[in-house]
């Protein structure tokens, strides 16, 4: 089936102007194999996200990157300011550990300069840089705390955010927490005092009836419930993440690297990862699931794939033609 995309980048101008450009309706997602004990190739998948769609919710179309360029191990995707997709690998096909860059045309786009602000996360800990004199500093405003838990590799589970981004507006900035199973959302609008407008769980490993048991916790009063959609209970957490150029609409996946899918969350390799849908308060702050919106990746033809970073065509939250 043919893709939605045309061939020609939407060409925002500017951020603010992308803001105001009609719905996504496809995303690119990388899906992988590698380290699962399926032997086939990683691959593009086209998910369709269109609600007016008869195919919303599921993927549409999988590239044929892997043949028709002999690449393998996909990592990471981009859609260039020109309309084009990069897609960056850790090996070939045959398992050498060189990496390769593919590229594909899909239209032309430009955009400028949107962040005053720049953020940095280590350690759990998310700080703004800031520039005095010529030099940078570090200011930490917002900390996940441990929590203290029986039943896991360690008596205390760290925070582990893994993915971040910022409203094209840069009043809201999201991550995930990968190993606590949350995504939260941050009213930005004074940098330096970050306020928390919403939170949501999606799996994570405190969830309650699990193997981990929360002794002490600094944020939570109980531990979350497990995550079911559309009769599923979700594996994982929440990783890599993607918000709609209007705000409305954040993108998730559930898988981090799967190496370390193996470790914590054994599931994601047995039963592959999924894509979720949060509907996003602009106007209050506030995070909602959408119990209409899965893609279960554990359904493939080849057999259960991990589904990692989100991209438009032609750019988006996290594009680098912002900046």
């Amino acid at each position: 089936m043919a893709t939605k995309c045309g061939k020609c980048g939407p060409g925002y101008p500017t951020p603010g102007e992308a803001m105001k450009g009609p719905r996504e309706e496809i995303i690119y997602v990388p899906c992988i194999y590698r380290n699962t004990g399926i032997e086939a190739p990683d691959y593009l998948a086209t998910v369709d996200v269109d609600p007016k769609s008869p195919h919303y919710s599921q993927v549409i179309e999988p590239s044929e990157i892997h043949s028709k360029c002999n690449v393998g191990n996909l990592h990471t995707s981009h859609c260039l300011a020109s309309g084009e997709v990069m897609i960056s690998t850790l090996g070939d096909p045959q398992g050498n550990g060189k990496g390769t860059c593919w590229q594909c045309g899909l239209g032309k786009n430009s955009a400028d300069k949107r962040h005053g602000k720049h953020w940095a996360v280590d350690e759990a800990q998310l700080g703004l840089l800031v520039q005095e004199g010529g030099t940078w500093s570090v200011e930490k405003v917002i900390q996940v705390p441990s929590k203290k838990v029986k039943g896991w590799l360690l008596p205390e589970m760290p925070g582990l955010i893994t993915d971040i981004l910022l409203s094209l507006d840069d009043r809201f900035l999201y991550f995930s927490n990968w190993l606590h199973g949350d995504i939260r959302q941050y009213d930005i609008s004074n940098p330096q005092k970050p306020r928390l407008a919403g939170q949501i769980f999606l799996g994570g490993s405190i969830v309650k009836g699990g193997p981990v048991e929360v002794l002490e916790d600094q944020e939570l009063k109980c531990q979350p419930e497990p995550l079911v959609v559309k009769g599923k209970r979700i594996p994982g957490g929440p990783q890599m993440i993607q918000l709609s150029l209007d705000g409305k609409r954040l993108y998730v996946t559930s898988s981090l690297y799967s190496a370390w899918d193996k470790q914590f969350y054994p599931d994601l390799i047995r039963e592959g990862s999924v894509m979720l849908q949060i509907d996003v308060d602009t106007v209050n702050g506030g995070l909602k699931l959408n119990p209409n919106f899965l893609v279960d990746f554990g359904k493939e033809p080849l057999g259960p794939a991990l589904a990692h970073e989100l991209r438009y065509p032609g750019g988006d939250c996290s594009s680098d033609i912002w900046i």
